[in-house]
Parts: structure tokens; sequence; C-alpha cells
């Protein structure tokens, strides 16, 4: 991976929390051809070549788990060693709750999972954190944001659901495959990113990365300054995998060190720019997601929304007629 390659997965990536994310909207291959000065059989070219040496795996669209009646949340657990860390890794990545895992150098992890209503996030994840052994777990944050669930629509969802597993497929292949036209499922993709329904996520290997390593610094952010920090950000980090806001004071970045002497002088620029309170660093090793869990999710929560809808309807045409009706 050289620079242009972070700079296309950046380019990539989404995650309407970020402002900077939100004011642009996802982008197709083409867009991200034109914004970093290239053409779009380059684009095409370079990602496949990721794709073939194995760093990138796929890229994944991943829905807001509010659309589907969930609470996300993100914990951090931390394990006495590298032997249970990896039972742990094994025994979460099979639990259904859990929708994503970042595994880092060392004896924690980063556990994104879902609960359903009536369900607490924190109860889950100590359970989890007793189950796998555990010597501590940590509340992140929540993972949900607003999301207008009412203007969501069953032929939304398995839209969504269509794209889960490859965030790029042809959107022909889509529309066939939800009996839409194309432009059908172009419009309501723009509709629903508006909505903040769902983020893009290219998910890489990083243990392919050769004479690097990937470090991830976890910033805490002054109230009120986040605006301005996350300009400087862009601006200081430029080639980043991955910045986004988590929060109204938190904040993070996925960068490619060269060593323990880059990653020193990434946590000093880091530290020196105005609003950052706290900066804290992990080096990743790997990320575990399950695109079909919440696949499956989206097209059971597609089905009750149309059985809904078909009752409704049937209750309206049963309706009684109207007086005046009767009467003539």
């Amino acid at each position: 991976m050289d620079e242009l390659d972070a700079m296309i997965l950046r380019e990539i990536l989404w995650r309407p929390a970020d402002p900077l994310h939100a004011a642009r909207g996802p982008r197709r291959l083409w867009d991200v051809a034109r914004v970093l000065g290239l053409h779009g059989t380059t684009v095409k070219r370079r990602l496949a070549a990721m794709r073939e040496s194995g760093f990138l795996r796929e890229i994944h669209l991943q829905p807001m788990p509010g659309l589907m009646g969930l609470e996300g949340s993100e914990h951090h657990l931390v394990y006495k060693d590298a032997l249970t860390k990896r039972r742990a890794f094994e025994a979460l990545s099979a639990d259904p709750r859990v929708w994503t895992i970042y595994a880092n150098v060392g004896n924690d992890l980063c556990v994104r999972l879902v609960a359903a209503p009536g369900e607490d996030g924190q109860e889950i994840a100590a359970e989890m954190a007793l189950d796998t052994g555990a010597l501590e777990r940590r509340f992140h944050h929540l993972t949900n944001w607003s999301v207008p669930v009412e203007k969501v629509s069953a032929l939304d969802l398995r839209i969504l659901a269509a794209f889960a597993e490859d965030a790029y497929r042809p959107i022909s292949d889509v529309a066939a495959e939800v009996g839409v036209a194309a432009k059908t499922v172009t419009s309501r993709m723009r509709a629903l990113a508006k909505m903040r329904a769902y983020l893009i996520y290219p998910v890489v290997d990083y243990s392919k990365i050769s004479g690097g390593m990937i470090v991830y610094l976890d910033l805490a952010l002054s109230l009120g300054a986040t605006e301005t920090a996350h300009t400087e950000l862009a601006n200081r980090f430029p080639v980043a995998l991955c910045r986004s806001v988590r929060g109204m004071d938190n904040g993070y970045l996925v960068l490619h060190a060269s060593g323990p002497t880059d990653i020193e002088e990434m946590v000093s620029r880091a530290q020196s720019i105005p609003g950052v309170e706290h900066v804290g660093m992990a080096i990743m090793h790997d990320i575990h997601q399950e695109p079909a869990r919440w696949k499956d999710a989206l097209l059971a929560r597609a089905e009750e929304l149309a059985r809904a809808k078909g009752l409704w309807a049937a209750a309206w045409r049963a309706r009684p007629a109207p007086v005046e009706a009767r009467q003539q």
C-alpha cells in the first residue's frame, strides 16, 4: 500500500457522523477518481490490486442499527494474555449480537455489538466480558445516530441489504434483485444517505502491510472545539485511512506508520492541535465483520414492514362504507 492507495481508501470510507463526510455524501468509484484527479480505470485497477494482494478484503455497507429497531454500542475488553484474547476473539465472532471486532496488538479487543429492544448493551457487554475472561471492560460509545426511521420503507431496507456485502456492487444488479429500476435504486440510496442511514467501510488486512503498522489514535476533544479540531486533523493527517467523529467530544484516526519514531511523531502532532485534550494509542492487528448478520436483520425488518403495510391496506379496504354511500 502506498500513499495513493491510502487516499483512495480514505475517499471510499463514508461515516455520516463525521461532519466532513456528511457534507460530501458517499462516493461511487468515479466520484473518488474525480476528487483525486485520477482516471476511473486507475482507481479500479488499484482496488483490484489491493484485493489481489489480500490487503483489501471487502467494502461493506453497514446500516445504522436503529433501522432494525436495534441499539449499537462499542466496548473495549482487556485480557490477561494473547491466548485468552484469541479464544475470546473466536467466541465473540460466533455471537450473532457482535457485528464488528477490532483486534489490536496487545491483549485488548474493541467489540461493536447490537442490542434488541428491551436489552441493555452495557449488560450484554458485561456478560460477554465475564464469559470470555476479560480483566477489564470499558464502554466507548453508542454507534447509533438519529435516523428518521418513519421515512424508511421495506424497499429501502431490501436495497441496503443488497449492498451490504459489497457497497460498490453494480446498481443494475441490485435493481434486478429487488425488482425496481436502476434510477429508483440511485434515488433511494441518495435519500438514505441524507438520512445518515448507513456507512461505507473498506475492510483491510493490516498484516499484509510490509515495513509498517496501522496505528489507532483515540482523541478526546474540548467541547465546542470539535469542528476546528477536525479541520486541523484533516490538514495534518491528509492520508488517514479513517477519520471520524464519535460524538461531540471524541474522534479517531487510523494511520500507517513506518516504525516507533513515526508513531511518536504522529502522537505529538495530534497533541499539538488546539482542542485535543488527550491522545490514546493502539496498534491495529485485525478486523472481523459479519455483514451477513446485518443483511439478515435488514431483510427481516423489511418483511415486518411489508406485512404491516399489507395488514393496514386490508383493514382500509374492509372499512365500513360512509353513511351517504350506504344510503345511495
